[in-house]
């Protein structure tokens, strides 16, 4: 892990408040051992989480190819997403590249429940860029209610077409 990623991430992490609050709680406790990260063959970070058993949350040979090939799969000109898990992000940055239509707001919006794995992305790849897109919308470590309330706040309803 690299301090100084963390902290260029965290700072870009500050545009979405409630996400930072969320892993600035979490980071407090954090177990680095819950988490194994690990090189792809691509050369890509990639992670298991080892608790309970293991789950891997990407390809150990090309997490960028992977997630290329479900958003293709997916994908189908909607204007806005909501995304199920962050994981490191990789699907989240290949949705952005198809998400071309502007529209006012957020486009996509990024549920990760688990405010450790986010932790755990942060400490291991440079998403400033990601972070700082106004595309993106953080839901993280929120419960249902509070994931409502911030779709009501934040959502522009009268210029989505498909979701």
């Amino acid at each position: 892990m690299n301090d100084e990623l963390l902290q260029k991430n965290l700072n870009a992490l500050k545009r979405h408040p409630t996400a930072y609050s969320s892993v600035a709680q979490v980071a407090r406790e954090y177990k680095p051992s819950s988490f194994l990260v690990e090189i792809a063959k691509s050369g890509e970070p990639t992670f298991t989480y080892v608790e309970d058993g293991q789950l891997a949350y990407h390809s150990r040979y090309d997490p960028v190819k992977e997630a290329e090939k479900q958003v293709q799969a997916a994908y189908d000109q909607q204007t806005h997403i909501m995304l199920l898990g962050f994981g490191f992000g990789y699907m989240a940055e290949q949705i952005l590249r198809k998400l071309t239509q502007r529209v006012i707001g957020p486009q996509l919006f990024v549920v990760e429940p688990d405010p450790a794995v986010f932790l755990t992305a942060l400490r291991s790849r440079d998403l400033t860029a990601f972070l700082c897109d106004e595309r993106v919308a953080l839901c993280v470590g929120l419960t249902a209610d509070q994931i409502g309330d911030f779709w009501s706040s934040n959502l522009d309803w009268t210029a989505m077409e498909r979701l």
